[in-house]
């Protein structure tokens, strides 16, 4: 993984996109992401803002990817179910949370 992007409050990349997105800020914070194309957190977090931004059918795509890089990334794991469930494609949140319960 890449170094994460330094937040002003030294939380790194999670601190940083928390607060651009608790400011409305979503583009800036999807940028810190894409800053980092081989981090797993990196990946994750660029999910959570498509989430945070309604764009749900990029959520899954950017788990995906998160856990390509990562795939003990629990929280990846239960992000994608979800996905999966508000997508009606029950057999893949099946698949995900048996990876959870592995």
């Amino acid at each position: 993984d890449e170094p994460p992007a330094a937040g002003a409050d030294g939380q790194g990349l999670e601190g940083a996109v928390r607060r651009l997105v608790a400011a409305g800020e979503l583009s800036q914070a999807a940028a810190c992401c894409d800053a980092a194309p081989r981090s797993a957190e990196a990946w994750f977090l660029r999910g959570f803002v498509h989430d945070v931004a309604h764009e749900h059918e990029h959520v899954a795509w950017c788990m995906q990817k998160a856990l390509q890089l990562d795939p003990e990334r629990i929280d990846a794991w239960l992000f994608l179910a979800e996905c999966t469930y508000r997508a009606g494609n029950f057999d893949d949140t099946f698949a995900a949370f048996d990876e959870v319960c592995a």
